[in-house]
Formats: structure tokens, sequence, C-alpha cells
């Protein structure tokens, strides 16, 4: 790495060597040239260190090139990179010479990778980063760790998009379910992130992470088996653990080619289809609502049926007392009991109502 200060001091001695180079070419000139009267003993010396002088400040100020902050500058030679790096600064370079600049390690970028809709095991759809807000996308960080390779590689963040979303299709149409999947967004960011086979691994991570793919289940939302609960099977099978991790630590080996490292991949947005996911909540809703409902009934019928049985209570005053325990607006006039703003079930409470809601249960 050629810092600026080198630079500018092989550019003052270049500059140095013209001058002296030039004040010596014209000296001699003038001299052969007017050999008359000694005229060009005289006006040799003068117009070589003029000419010189001219020389050597066109030759230093010319050749100045800036690499700005957080970036490196690639020398080329006639269009051909020498390997020269220069760090940020005001750098002299040679003549023939041009300076591209490259973002440099310190420099860190952040892209939106791209959104697709992948099919898992099961058929069902997983929502990888599909999202109309761009901050809720797919993001990888990254930096340039090899100039030389970032320049020669035509669209090399595009190529690292592209490289991000087919390890995605690969990962997820492993997946037997879109179910599992959304509950474990760090699992593909991870997996991402995982060293190539041939590079060195002493923290395991590769091993540890095959062992969390095996383990990880899901909630089958199938039929219940003989003890009411239901399965919970493998979200990866032995099969598609072995093809994810014959491909792990292929993104970061590619990034690698193309001059990127420094990879971070945040937590990405993956879930099931979000209309399956509303009206799977809809009827988990409706379900709850309906078991509330089932449990007041039966608290109603129980507490009905101890009034009439045990304490020889009407079937309309127990409808009444039980609406005013539950804190319904209970008016007694004459005698006659009415009830406002009581809910259907304990409204139409009476004996024919106990008995009916007694045969439904």
């Amino acid at each position: 790495m050629i810092s600026p200060k080198t630079s500018q001091v092989t550019g003052l001695a270049v500059s140095v060597i013209v001058l002296v180079a030039v004040y010596f070419i014209t000296s001699s000139l003038f001299a052969y040239v007017l050999d008359f009267w000694h005229i060009g003993e005289v006006l040799g010396p003068v117009a070589g260190i003029g000419l010189g002088g001219l020389a050597a400040f066109e030759m230093y100020t010319l050749q100045q090139r800036e690499v700005p902050l957080y970036w490196v500058g690639v020398v080329l030679f006639l269009g051909k990179p020498t390997g020269w790096i220069c760090e940020n600064g005001i750098h002299w370079i040679f003549p023939l010479c041009s300076l591209q600049n490259v973002p440099g390690e310190d420099k860190k970028y952040i892209v939106m990778m791209p959104q697709e809709k992948i099919s898992a095991q099961d058929g069902a759809l997983i929502f990888f980063g599909v999202s109309d807000e761009p901050m809720k996308r797919n993001r990888v960080q990254y930096s340039v760790i090899d100039p030389l390779l970032y320049i020669a590689t035509d669209n090399p963040e595009d190529s690292l998009k592209e490289a991000y979303l087919e390890q995605a299709r690969l990962f997820f149409s492993q997946a037997a379910s879109p179910i599992g999947v959304k509950d474990e967004k760090t699992v593909f960011s991870d997996y991402v992130m995982l060293p190539p086979e041939d590079d060195p691994d002493p923290t395991g991570s590769r091993d540890d992470f095959r062992e969390r793919l095996g383990s990880m289940t899901y909630l089958d939302t199938g039929v219940p088996d003989a003890s009411g609960k239901k399965s919970r099977p493998c979200l990866f099978s032995k099969e598609s653990v072995a093809t994810i991790m014959a491909n792990a630590g292929e993104f970061r080996e590619n990034a690698a080619k193309w001059g990127l490292g420094r990879i971070m991949a945040f937590t990405p947005n993956v879930r099931a289809n979000p209309a399956t996911e509303e009206a799977a909540a809809k009827k988990q809703q409706e379900k709850e609502a309906a078991e509330s409902l089932r449990i007041e009934a039966e608290n109603v019928i129980r507490l009905a049926k101890k009034m009439i049985d045990d304490d020889g209570v009407s079937p309309d005053l127990a409808g009444t007392l039980i609406a005013a325990i539950g804190g319904q607006n209970v008016n007694v006039d004459n005698k006659t009991f009415t009830i406002s703003g009581l809910p259907e079930v304990i409204r139409l409470l009476g004996e024919k109502a106990i008995e009916s809601l007694k045969d439904k249960k």
C-alpha cells in the first residue's frame, strides 16, 4: 500500500531529475547552435533553468491525483493494473499511468436483496423478503477487501445479489413447511455466513449449524394424534440437511472471488403467505371465541341448575340472579324481573333455554 507521503517524495525526485535533464539538454543545445561570440554559453544556462523549472513544475503538478477518504486507488499503466494500491490522500503518479478509485475495506455498503416467492416441500409458498417497504427487505452489508478482484469483476454487487438469491432458493426449497421457517428467521442469515468447507473452522460453526438444522421442528396443523396433541415433525429432513450443508459456504466463497468480504447478513424477512396467515389467525380467534362461549354456557347451566335443584328457585329468578352476578343491569318491578343488556345466552335463559343448552352440551 503506497502512502501519499511516499508518492509525493517520488514525484519530487522525478521532477528534480526532469529539471536537471532539461537544463543540461537545453544548455548543450544552445551552446552548440549559438557557438559564436559565446552567446550559447550565456543563454544556454538561463534557458535551461527556465525550461527545466517549467518542465519539472508541470511534471509534478499535472500528475497529482486524489483518493477520497475510505477509498483506495488502483494504479493502472496504459489501462492495465500494475498491482500498486494507493491509500486515501493526494498522490503523485507516473506519466502514462492513471488511478482508479475503489472503495476501501473500511467503507461499508448495505444493499437491498432481491425478493422472491419460494415453494417449500409441502408446496406452500415462502415469501422471502417480499415487502413494499424498503426497510423490511432483506439486506446485506459488505466491504471491498481486494480492489484488484473488484475492478476485474463486472457488476460485483449484482453478482452478490444473485448469489444471495440462489442460496435462498436452495435453502428454503428444502424446508418442509413455511410454518416453521417464519419462526426461525435468523437461520438463513447464519447459513450464508458459514465459512467454506475448505476454510479453517476453529469454532466448529458448520457442525453446530448442521446439528441445529437437524433438530428444528414445526407445529403440524394436521389431525392430532390419539392423545389430542399435534405432532412436531422435523423442519428439514436428513436428506435436506445434507443438501444444504453441501452448499454451505458458497456465498462467502463467491463473494471473495469478486473482492468482497466482511459480509453481514441482516435478519431476513421470511414468512408464509400473508393471506394464509391472516386466515389462520382469524380462524384461531373464532375458535377461541367459540370456546369462551361454550365455557360461559356451561357455567350458566351449572349455576342455574344448582339454584333450581338445590335452592328451589324458579328458572326466571335463576336467570335474573345469574345476570346480576355477571354484572348485568336487572330491574325489579312488582315481582316481575326484566333484564337489560343481557347477552343472548343469558337473556333467553329459562327452564326451556337451560334444557336446550344441556342438550347441546
